[in-house]
Parts: structure tokens; C-alpha cells; sequence
């Protein structure tokens, strides 16, 4: 995970791969799974309105999202915290065959910050 702390809000990155094997349906689960972890952080629901989220090189997949939602900071015991956020995932080359690696993007502030959120997410690229 990689991250930073600007103009009152978090920006952060998180990747992670799959075992070597992995398709498409697995990668789409752990998707759905972190995505509802996340949102769960912060007490807002797993079903929060989702729009398909894509990048070049990234794989088509349902559960490639951005996810914009309201919460409390420790799940209802902190202060309002707005979430935009985005999962995705790629095959990247390994030996014998593709391995699939999953990515997580998310800005993190006390009220929505659309634009931020918008440039943060736009200036994602996959290398």
C-alpha cells in the first residue's frame, strides 16, 4: 500500500496478487469482497451505488467499480468520513501463464470530494 495525506485528505493505493491460477471469477470475488470490507470500515453499506470503473490494460470485469459513500471513521464510533473509491485488476506476464493482480484506489476526507477524487483516479495509469 502506498498513500498520502493532502489538503485534508487520504489518498492511497493497494495492490495484491493472486495465487498463480487465479480466473477471472476468483478475481471478481476478491473484488466484491474488498470492496464490501472497505465500505464496511465505515459503516456504509456493501450495496452502495456502483459505476463500472475501467482503465486501459485492465480486465472487463463487473466488479471493476468506483464507489462514492458516507460513513463514520471506526464504523459509527468516529468522525464522517466520505469515500470515493475504485477497484480493478489486470493479468500481468509470468512464467508459464498471466497472473492476476488486483488494485485498489481511494480517497478518504471528512465531506465528498468528487474532484479530488476524479483527478486522483484519472491520473491512474497501468505500467
Amino acid at each position: 500500500m502506498a498513500g498520502c495525506d493532502a489538503d485534508g485528505a487520504t489518498f492511497a493505493v493497494s495492490h495484491m496478487a493472486l495465487e498463480a491460477g487465479a480466473g477471472a471469477a476468483e478475481a471478481g470475488s476478491v473484488l466484491a469482497q474488498w470492496r464490501a470490507a472497505t465500505l464496511g470500515r465505515i459503516g456504509a453499506p456493501a450495496e452502495a451505488a456502483a459505476a463500472a470503473f475501467s482503465l486501459p490494460g485492465a480486465l472487463p470485469l463487473p466488479q471493476a467499480v468506483r464507489v462514492q459513500a458516507q460513513g463514520t471513521q471506526d464504523a459509527g464510533g468516529g468522525r464522517p468520513v466520505a469515500v470515493h473509491a475504485v477497484w480493478f485488476a489486470r493479468a500481468e506476464a509470468a512464467e508459464g501463464a498471466p497472473r492476476l493482480h488486483l488494485y485498489h484506489a481511494v480517497v478518504y476526507a471528512p465531506a465528498p470530494r468528487p474532484a479530488a477524487a476524479d483527478t486522483f483516479f484519472a491520473g491512474l495509469s497501468l505500467q
